[in-house]
């Protein structure tokens, strides 16, 4: 009798384990997300081109709230390439007609992080940036100048600039090809060497003018860090 007791208390502790329902995962943040290699290589080089060639993989991704459901994209910087909903139990279903979503597709790691497999053989840790073409022209030219007669000239992290105190936003369009950089929508011409930014006017003939419209000295103890924090609140 003792012994039928014993196991039926052993039952009875064992089954709410059986039945427990599938653990939930955190909900990643919406948003676009860069390659941890790709956003390592961006700030050691400063060159677009030399970081995405360093970089295995497709760079960009995003995440996109469906209800509880998330919905990761990833591609480069012109389209997507694959993509697949995550659910709350982490859990992948297929985005599209028929099939499967591929084994280890995606693996939340974090709110801010994730691990994919989507259009590449080896995975890659991506982490969140909010905007990634204005985080990439953040790193790019991000941090606090100055002209040789003194004048201040800053270059923020979302997508604002002041020149001697006039506003301007600014942008670097992501293509590896053309190291350009756009004020308030006028495209210029731009180097930055030995922690000196020049920036060139284009002539009619696409090519920058032999002298630059500004010249500026980088302050190099005010350069943007590698990886941003990450948000406060999940949307």
């Amino acid at each position: 009798m003792k012994g039928g007791r014993a196991s039926l208390l052993a039952a009875v502790l064992v089954l709410p384990m059986s039945v427990r329902g599938p653990q939930s995962v955190p909900r990643l943040v919406s948003g676009d997300y860069l390659s941890d290699p790709f956003m390592k290589a961006l700030q050691r080089s400063g060159s677009l081109a030399q970081a995405i060639e360093q970089a295995p993989g497709p760079v960009r991704g995003h995440v996109e709230a469906q209800g509880e459901s998330r919905r990761v994209t990833r591609g480069d910087f012109t389209g997507d390439c694959g993509a697949v909903q995550v659910l709350p139990n982490g859990a992948l279903e297929p985005v599209g007609d028929g099939g499967e979503a591929p084994p280890g597709a995606v693996s939340v790691v974090s709110s801010v992080r994730f691990t994919t497999s989507l259009c590449a053989g080896d995975e890659a840790t991506f982490l969140h940036v909010g905007d990634h073409a204005a985080w990439i022209g953040h790193v790019l030219l991000g941090g606090r100048y100055k002209d040789p007669r003194g004048a201040r000239y800053v270059f923020g992290a979302s997508g604002q600039a002041t020149f001697a105190g006039v506003r301007h936003a600014y942008r670097v369009p992501l293509d590896p090809a053309a190291a350009h950089l756009e004020l308030d929508g006028v495209a210029y011409a731009y180097t930055l060497e030995s922690g000196t930014l020049r920036i060139f006017d284009l002539l009619d003939t696409g090519e920058p003018a032999a002298e630059p419209r500004w010249s500026l000295r980088r302050n190099v103890t005010d350069l943007p860090k590698a990886n941003p924090k990450p948000p406060e609140k999940n949307p």
